[in-house]
């Protein structure tokens, strides 16, 4: 069995997730792992410091522009 695993900028445009589907696509099995787009992980990482300083309108607006940013 195949594992292939991408996440990152293999995934940060919709360009780069056609390149990946191509590479995926096949008849025999697999297993497909992704992870964050790019960008995402250091986004939540950003808002959990905050959370964790008490920061919670600063984590808000951090919030507010990860959902933007997958409207």
């Amino acid at each position: 069995m195949l594992v292939i695993k991408f996440g990152g900028t293999s995934l940060g445009s919709a360009e780069r997730m056609f390149s990946v589907a191509k590479i995926i696509k096949s008849d025999k099995p697999r297993i497909v792992v992704l992870s964050a787009v790019s960008g995402t992980t250091n986004s939540l990482v950003e808002i959990s410091a905050n959370l964790y300083n008490g920061d919670k309108d600063n984590a808000n607006k951090l919030i507010d522009a990860l959902h933007d940013t997958y409207k």
